[in-house]
């Protein structure tokens, strides 16, 4: 495995900012403190009515998943970024503590949407039958 491609399986995602004269400017680099491979295959922005960023959800959808059952492997993350004196993980959402039971390889994360607070993840390989 390559350097590039070894950064490319852990993920990255880059801020960028708009200035008034429509120019682009990188701000900073974002990545989990764990190794969450795939982080920033999606990503979402919730937007205020005034246009500032309230959050960006950044999927890992081949991250594992800890929890009182052992580890799950690409069951999937999607990580809460706030920018609060820059940006920073506020939150981790998984599947854990909802009706649907954390799966090995369901890839929660692989797709994020977000409107006016509401977060809906894409996670294809999960397995309704159990």
């Amino acid at each position: 495995m390559t350097a590039s491609t070894f950064r490319w399986l852990l993920g990255l995602s880059l801020v960028v900012t708009r200035s008034a004269v429509a120019s682009w400017a990188y701000q900073e680099s974002v990545a989990p403190a764990d190794l969450a491979v795939r982080f920033g295959q999606a990503v979402a922005a919730d937007v205020r009515s005034d246009g500032s960023v309230r959050a960006v959800y950044v999927g890992a959808p081949n991250a594992t998943v800890h929890d009182a059952n052992g580890d799950h492997p690409a069951a999937g993350k999607v990580y809460v970024l706030t920018p609060t004196g820059g940006w920073h993980v506020a939150a981790t959402l998984t599947p854990v503590g909802t009706p649907y039971s954390v799966q090995d390889y369901a890839h929660f994360g692989t797709a994020v949407a977000v409107h006016a607070g509401v977060v809906v993840v894409g996670a294809p390989e999960y397995d309704f039958q159990g």
